[in-house]
């Protein structure tokens, strides 16, 4: 609700196991599932070491839910080889259903 600044560490952190960050150099797409009511912006990051962090924008339709393959190659320079977080900036609320990284 009221999305300012969001960002999360992958699973291993929170369930207590040792933190590696994440190698998605393998894959081609980030995969997302969202919608909202009442954002007029929304911007998912990558982030890596340094930190290395680089937006992408998505439109925001207020009717249903929306599905997007954003290509990781619009997050150019993060290092996919060693993602430690995703950060999500915008206004109003966001709901996110689907997550993931694809070939």
């Amino acid at each position: 609700r009221n999305l300012d600044v969001s960002g999360m560490q992958y699973l291993s952190k929170i369930i207590g196991l040792p933190t590696r960050n994440l190698d998605v150099s393998g894959m081609q797409y980030l995969s997302i599932d969202y919608w909202s009511a009442n954002s007029t912006a929304l911007s998912v990051f990558l982030i890596s070491p340094g930190p290395v962090e680089t937006p992408f924008a998505l439109t925001v339709p207020t009717s249903g839910w929306n599905r997007l393959d954003i290509p990781l190659s619009s997050f150019s320079p993060v290092n996919l080889s060693s993602v430690f977080q995703l950060k999500f900036e915008g206004n109003g609320d966001i709901f996110i259903g689907n997550l993931y990284f694809r070939i």
